[in-house]
């Protein structure tokens, strides 16, 4: 018996000046048997979640409508930060074993280390340098699952589950 799988994978990013770009993509697949259903699943997520997660990062066009003090532009400072600024790891507010492991994921990877002010721009609006504790722990969280985790050599999949 033939299993039909229809499987999506959304996400919202929110912007300055209530604005979001969101993108989102399907797949559809046929499983022959019901035991690999589980892992076929498992795959597809993870493909789709990765396709989407690596272009919403690019926020594109942003209204500038928002002028701060002195009449500069704040969504362009935001996206100057998000997508163009240096990143300082040693000015994240997280701890030296923190640092260390978000570091080797992301070189692990070959990503640039900006990935990691993205990603907490996306979840919190802030950098890493701005997030509290239990903030920068859900930006390790993402990293890991994004980046982290490589299946090992018994076909078991690593990190936490």
């Amino acid at each position: 018996m033939a299993v039909l799988l229809d499987i999506t994978y959304s996400k919202k990013l929110g912007l300055p000046n209530y604005s979001s770009h969101s993108l989102g993509i399907g797949l559809k697949a046929e499983v022959a048997n019901l035991d690999e259903v589980r892992g076929e699943v498992e795959k597809a997520y993870s493909l789709l979640q990765q396709s989407v997660d690596s272009q919403i990062v690019h926020s594109g066009f942003v209204s500038n409508e928002d002028k701060g003090e002195n009449g500069t532009d704040q969504v362009q400072k935001t996206q100057v930060k998000v997508n163009g600024g240096a990143t300082d790891p040693d000015k994240w507010n997280c701890t030296v074993r923190q640092r260390g492991l978000i570091v080797s994921v992301i070189e692990r990877n070959g990503l640039d280390l900006r990935v990691v002010d993205d990603l907490s721009e996306e979840l919190h609006g802030r950098p890493m340098s701005d997030l509290g504790k239990s903030q920068v722990s859900e930006v390790i969280g993402q990293v890991l699952d994004r980046w982290g985790r490589h299946p090992k050599a018994n076909g078991r999949a690593g990190g936490r589950q």
